[in-house]
């Protein structure tokens, strides 16, 4: 897989983990090459590309969740170049909300196999048609984004950057003080307990009034 800085690279990730986390292949495109990574077996092959990745741009659906599992490979990706489900949403916001399968059937004309679905031994066999409804899809969303300049403003100058921004958040995670935490759990139960006495102390007359008033 031969790629350099310039290449914009279309991206899906596999994981079986929540947020990108354990990914367990990836495959990647641009507009002359696919190739799949199965991941342990490929790690070997794919740190090598790992310089290029780190300065190249990519291209895909929900590139958030491809970024992490990038994040998770130890590959500090920081460029977007366009989502594809952002883009489809910014376009056309008031229809409802479509997955790469819809999106892909309705605007590209690509009839795509569940991919989260498949065996991963068949990835690889379904990689090409995955990365030709990511170009289509690219190509047609660039055209029309075209037309509204003030659009393209927005993705450029927020949209894209405020996705690799987001990928860091949910990567990282928050530092949370968990000793505070758990005595602000304990003196909130407390609280909690004598509220329930304090109700209790009035319930069976207000219970028997509530009761009555039916």
């Amino acid at each position: 897989f031969k790629i350099n800085a310039k290449n914009v690279v279309y991206i899906h990730a596999f994981a079986r983990g929540a947020h990108g986390a354990n990914p367990y292949a990836l495959i990647l495109g641009t507009k002359d090459q696919v190739t799949t990574f199965l991941l342990p077996q490929d790690i070997d092959a794919f740190k090598k590309i790992k310089p290029v990745l780190e300065s190249t741009s990519f291209v895909g659906y929900d590139v958030k969740q491809h970024l992490k599992s990038l994040f998770y490979l130890g590959i500090k990706a920081d460029k977007v170049a366009h989502d594809v489900q952002v883009a489809a949403f910014l376009l056309d916001s008031l229809h409802a909300s479509k997955d790469l399968n819809e999106l892909a059937e309705v605007e590209a004309d690509y009839q795509l196999v569940d991919m989260a679905a498949i065996h991963p031994d068949d990835i690889s066999h379904h990689a090409p048609e995955l990365i030709g409804a990511l170009q289509t899809l690219h190509a047609k969303q660039l055209s029309s984004m075209a037309k509204l300049p003030k659009l393209v403003e927005l993705v450029k100058n927020i949209e894209w950057p405020v996705i690799t921004v987001l990928a860091r958040m949910e990567y990282i995670g928050i530092g949370v003080d968990v000793p505070y935490l758990e005595k602000m759990g304990r003196r909130l139960e407390d609280q909690i307990s004598d509220i329930e006495q304090t109700i209790f102390g009035y319930a069976n007359r207000a219970l028997i009034y509530q009761a009555h008033s039916n």
